[in-house]
């Protein structure tokens, strides 16, 4: 890299250290990994940890990350600048006066605005999760895990997703810093965990979605997650509507029950169609119309489902009086005639 261009780099990592809004700030996991420099995300951890804290730092963090980005593919990396200033800065016309070169560093002619990272293009939000829980307690944080990941839910589990090369605690403050959900599973373990209740406190300050699991009656939510009410939960039976409905509350766009519902279409078993109607019941009374007669058309179809015993007898005619008014009819009488068979 020459010296000129390190000056139009650190021109860069100053624009966004002082333009950056308080209310929209940069996704740099999301902007780094569809401009392919995730990588670099691994080496500058500091990145996310000294943007949440507004620390003095930052720009330095910032232009390291940059000046790393353009030595390892300089036209990525001007793309990616390109779209961070204007895409999600106050920047929306004119760079600054006091930088006059900086567009054609950047070659804003030939990288307009409009390029936009690819998971951008996506009209389903995607969302992070962060299960904290004490090690003595895995199995049941695996368990939940388990059932987000069945509604296309990615979760990060502090002991079970940080291989042991890496440095965990720096992983965790990373995690900690981009997640949007936290999920504290609330026992005697966890209160006595130094590290649980340091998640707690991190995740309190960023005011994010907080659904506090108890595994014990008697410890609610503490501290500064005193005024949140906890859902009392039994290992091997956790309700999946305790973890989803919160989320769908926080994030209406979220297409959560896609998942789900595209599972009718190929499920093979007779129990394993109960078990999966099982898991959609909760949210009968959720559905849009759309995800109403996708239900409908996925259950005709499959014989799996309207011809298994517990989907005949219970589900299906559940789901029928609930939603009855959002069913087409002609759907509607061909399932109907389906489980009177």
């Amino acid at each position: 890299m020459v010296d000129k261009d390190l000056l139009f780099v650190g021109d860069v990592a100053k624009i966004i250290y002082n333009e950056e809004a308080e209310d929209i700030k940069i996704d740099w996991d999301l902007v780094l990994e569809a401009f392919e420099f995730k990588n670099l995300l691994e080496e500058h951890y500091h990145l996310l940890n000294s943007q949440l804290y507004d620390e003095d730092d930052y720009y330095q963090s910032i232009k390291n990350v940059l000046k790393d980005a353009y030595l390892e593919n300089p036209d990525n990396a001007k793309k990616m600048m390109n779209h961070i200033l204007k895409k999600y800065l106050v920047i929306q016309e004119e760079y600054p006066n006091e930088y006059p070169d900086l567009k054609d560093f950047l070659n804003d002619n030939k990288f307009p605005s409009e390029i936009s990272p690819k998971d951008k293009n996506s009209t389903k939000e995607k969302i992070k999760v962060f299960i904290g829980y004490s090690s003595k307690d895995k199995l049941v944080a695996a368990e939940i895990k388990e059932i987000l990941a069945s509604f296309g839910v990615d979760c990060f589990m502090a002991h079970d997703d940080i291989g042991i090369s890496e440095k965990w605690k720096k992983r965790i403050l990373r995690e900690l810093a981009k997640t949007d959900v936290f999920i504290p599973i609330l026992s005697k373990n966890f209160k006595e965990s130094e590290w649980c209740s340091q998640e707690v406190g991190i995740a309190c300050f960023r005011n994010i979605c907080f659904i506090p699991l108890k595994l014990d009656k008697e410890i609610e939510p503490y501290g500064f997650m005193n005024h949140r009410q906890g859902k009392f939960i039994k290992e091997k039976n956790i309700p999946s509507n305790y973890l989803i409905t919160p989320i769908k509350k926080n994030f209406p766009r979220l297409y959560i029950l896609d998942n789900l519902i595209e599972k009718l279409k190929t499920v093979h078993g007779y129990r394993n169609a109960e078990k999966l109607m099982s898991e959609l019941q909760p949210f009968f009374h959720e559905l849009s119309v759309e995800e109403v007669n996708v239900v409908v058309i996925h259950s005709i179809n499959n014989n799996q489902i309207w011809n298994s015993g517990l989907c005949k007898r219970d589900y299906l005619p559940k789901f029928i009086n609930i939603n009855k008014d959002k069913i087409d009819e002609k759907l509607l009488k061909k399932l109907k005639e389906k489980i009177r068979t």
